[in-house]
């Protein structure tokens, strides 16, 4: 059984993609057991992609997937909305 414990929204003051915004929600740091529900299924794809684009959406979501492989806590997955 789950229970919802935590939501966050944030603004960023630069221009980015609606791609580039939630894959960048993902790197919240000091988070345990989080469960990263996405209605972009752009990023959930690269996220389970095994190469990454060149592209700054590309560095981005290599982060991500580090912040993963090191966090067997951490679960992402689209939700269509």
């Amino acid at each position: 059984m789950s229970q919802f414990l935590f939501g966050k929204s944030n603004w960023l003051h630069y221009r980015v993609t609606t791609m580039e915004a939630e894959a960048i929600g993902l790197l919240e740091k000091g988070l345990h057991y989080v469960e990263f529900e996405t209605d972009c299924k752009p990023v959930a794809d690269a996220l389970s992609l095994p190469t990454t684009p060149h592209s700054e959406l590309g560095d981005i979501i290599s982060q991500c997937k580090s912040l993963i492989a090191n966090n067997s806590d951490y679960v992402v997955s689209f939700v269509r909305r």
